[in-house]
């Protein structure tokens, strides 16, 4: 997986540490909308952690879930960011 967080964005430290494809959270599971009313879990994402000021961030890395987001996001109950 390419390297999405190498300086934090708050302090601009580069001790940036990932956890994957588990991620770090509840039950280790980041759960994701991918159809209408539904949060589904998944495995497939990372966690990048700044260790100097503990600011973190979750980048979902299954395809194929993004994917559905993507071309039918208004039945995956998301929309896009203007």
């Amino acid at each position: 997986m390419e390297a999405k967080m190498t300086e934090c964005p708050k302090c601009k430290s580069t001790n940036i540490f990932v956890r994957s494809p588990m991620g770090v959270g509840w039950g280790a599971f980041l759960k994701v909308g991918v159809g209408k009313n539904s949060m589904e879990s998944t495995g497939g994402w990372a966690t990048y952690l700044c260790t100097d000021c503990g600011y973190f961030e979750n980048y979902l890395t299954q395809e194929d879930w993004l994917t559905k987001i993507k071309t039918d996001p208004q039945h995956a109950g998301w929309r896009k960011s203007e």
